[in-house]
């Protein structure tokens, strides 16, 4: 079975997050990260070299895929240097805070035309389908668009935590099939 090899840009909690997902994926290799502050605890955590810069990754780890999960104002420059080099890629949300960059991105992956996933799990998130089929009941009427910030967050129950964490996968799997 082949494994495919994954760099994560970031070292914060969302990467950790990916990094979990990856090493529970078995066609998923975790080689490396890109952080320009060392990367820190997750490098120690996940035994990975950690690189300042992306292409310094790109040429030691050769991997097949990214991960985008660095600070916002950073997925849009890396998601033009993951076409650049013709990478798939995880982005993680949001692409960028305003418009100018987004529409920049989406001409930047139209034109190396890879595959590109944006990371949104709040679909999933079992609070908001109990309140989103609560819409569509007897509770009908209630505004279910707003801000997945304003809705509290869940009791912690390791199945739920188990489940978001796992939503990676699918979005490798996905994307790593439309790639052969």
């Amino acid at each position: 079975m082949k494994r495919y090899k994954v760099v994560i840009i970031g070292a914060g909690r969302i990467a950790d997050v990916h990094a979990l997902s990856i090493a529970r994926n078995p066609t998923l290799e975790l080689v490396g990260l890109v952080d320009p502050l060392g990367g820190g605890a997750l490098r120690e955590k996940w035994s990975v070299p950690n690189f300042e810069k992306l292409q310094d990754a790109i040429y030691a780890c050769k991997p097949d895929a990214l991960v985008i999960a660095s600070p916002t104002q950073t997925h849009v420059p890396y998601l033009i240097e993951a076409c650049r080099f013709g990478l798939p890629t995880l982005c993680e949300k949001p692409v960028a805070f305003t418009r100018e960059p987004i529409i920049e991105a989406i001409s930047a992956v139209n034109a190396a035309n890879i595959p590109v996933v944006l990371g949104f799990h709040r679909r999933f998130d079992a609070y908001r389908q109990e309140v989103h089929a609560s819409a569509r009941g007897p509770l009908a009427g209630w505004n279910t668009s707003s801000n997945s910030a304003e809705i509290p967050a869940l009791p912690r129950d390791p199945r739920f935590c188990i489940r978001v964490a796992s939503l990676p996968i699918w979005w490798f799997t996905t994307l790593m099939s439309s790639i052969g």
